[in-house]
């Protein structure tokens, strides 16, 4: 996953997938924030992407958001799938999709599963690895206008509804 740290640090996302990681895999001792730790005073903006499938041990944990003095400052920018929101409700709240158009699971009711993720691939013309999605996956064309040109394997991405993370399905012919 990405831990962002220090005061004023920015970290912006776009169309982007953060997946299968854990923190804490033995259960010994601390770990959290998977995916995606956001630390105090930092400065966060997603667009278009995917944190979904990351674990603390057994638990879900997508993005961790620790209670601070100096809170950070998160904006989403919409198309964002977040597959739970424990720590980050006030900055992800739950809904399919809430009024950022973002699909946000919850404890209650991850949307670990309707993303889809697929084990991690590599293409081989290109040597990227890449986590692609079934094509009833939530993220198919929810992300609103496309954040980026080409998705990670250097595909053009569609001009109208894009696909969120860094993976865009295409039709086979």
């Amino acid at each position: 996953g990405i831990s962002v740290s220090g005061t004023g640090t920015r970290l912006e996302l776009v169309s982007s997938t953060i997946s299968s990681n854990v923190s804490n895999a033995d259960l010994v001792g601390g770990g959290n924030g998977a995916g995606l730790r956001i630390n105090p005073a930092t400065i966060i903006a997603l667009k278009g992407s995917i944190i979904a499938s990351n674990f603390r041990g057994f638990l879900a944990d997508d993005i961790s958001v620790p209670g601070s003095a100096s809170p950070p400052s998160i904006t989403s920018r919409g198309g964002n799938l977040i597959g739970t929101n424990p720590s980050a409700i006030d900055y992800f709240p739950a809904g399919q999709p809430n009024a950022n158009n973002d699909f946000v699971g919850t404890a209650d009711n991850s949307l670990n599963a309707a993303a889809m993720l697929e084990p991690l691939a590599l293409d081989e013309s290109s040597q990227t690895n890449y986590k692609a999605f079934g094509d009833t996956s939530i993220a198919r064309n929810n992300a609103g206008q496309c954040g980026l040109e080409f998705d990670q394997l250097q595909r053009v991405r569609g001009v109208c509804e894009c696909d969120i993370g860094a993976y865009e399905l295409f039709e086979s012919s």
